[in-house]
């Protein structure tokens, strides 16, 4: 009888094999991909780079190259230090950088990153090597003539053409310098306050942000996560136009499962002082965005796409 059993349980590890020759158990950046060989089965190691894309207008910008903010305004020195295994491709100049050398800057600035906070922590929570790619643009709206550029998919002179540029760019670059099989593993999507001034239409935001969130899934994979950065509101005032896409950014990430509230607390900076002073309606300083990157760093590494 137990041999009988045995014979069975063979047999149906065999037939499974044979009828999905590809199994994969993900390891970290490492896929083991295990297929039927004759009577045996073979094992292979395969390894993976992810690449986390950044999409928003200028305080998604002050994420990754803070130049205005360190040079200009008296925005603050980041408390954190990006890991050796954080590499940011630069879409500007075209270049790859290791961030935790300070190289994410326009021209020959070379300031350290504000977004240093999300580096480190996702850093050391993957504990493998990673990418970043921004391809934020300040004054960018979502909807159809919305800001002073807008990612509204369908506009022949937006910047979604330009985003997806910048990823594939920024993917084909990573493999160049040797990181291996890069591929995008969610979009950080901080944005919102133009939209807001132009009077937060709620439906239009929703319409746009479902054919954006579309136009990249159907692009790189159908479960690619977004992690939505809630806008906030001005220091002196919370106009309607702000409530109003807080609402339809929370309606958004209620019906997507795929994308995903990072982050809520931003409402709240002017109250703790986390505004920029020279700019203290519309940008946030250092301890803000160091608070974002550290608070959405476990949430994209717990659902960011798998290899």
């Amino acid at each position: 009888m137990k041999k009988l059993i045995f014979s069975i349980l063979i047999l149906f590890a065999t037939s499974a094999l044979a009828a999905d020759p590809f199994i994969k158990t993900a390891a970290g950046n490492s896929v083991q991909i295990k297929t039927a060989a004759g009577a045996g089965v073979s094992v292979k190691t395969v390894q993976y780079f992810p690449v986390i894309a950044v999409l928003g207008q200028s305080n998604a910008s002050l994420m990754l190259w803070p130049i205005v903010a360190e040079s200009v305004w008296s925005s603050g020195d980041s408390a954190y230090t990006s890991p050796a295994n954080s590499y940011e491709y630069n879409g500007i100049n075209q270049t790859l950088n290791r961030i935790a050398e300070g190289k994410v800057s326009q021209g020959t600035v070379e300031n350290p990153a504000n977004f240093q906070s999300f580096c480190q922590t996702f850093g050391a929570l993957i504990d493998k090597p990673f990418g970043v790619v921004d391809t934020s643009v300040p004054g960018s709206g979502l909807q159809d003539g919305v800001g002073m550029y807008c990612w509204y998919p369908e506009d022949v002179d937006g910047l979604y053409d330009t985003a997806i540029s910048d990823i594939n760019a920024a993917l084909a670059a990573f493999a160049a310098a040797g990181h291996p099989n890069p591929y995008l593993a969610g979009i950080i999507y901080p944005q919102g306050e133009a939209d807001a001034e132009a009077g937060g239409n709620i439906a239009g935001y929703k319409a746009a942000f479902s054919l954006l969130a579309s136009g990249l899934r159907s692009t790189y994979a159908s479960n690619l996560p977004i992690f939505m950065v809630r806008t906030g509101r001005l220091t002196s005032s919370d106009p309607t136009g702000y409530q109003n896409i807080r609402q339809a950014q929370d309606e958004i990430c209620a019906a997507d499962p795929l994308t995903h509230m990072a982050y809520t607390d931003s409402v709240n900076f002017p109250s703790y002082g986390w505004m920029v002073p020279e700019s203290p309606d519309v940008h946030y300083a250092t301890l803000g965005i160091d608070d974002i990157g550290v608070t959405i760093a476990p949430i994209v590494y717990q659902y960011m796409l798998p290899p």
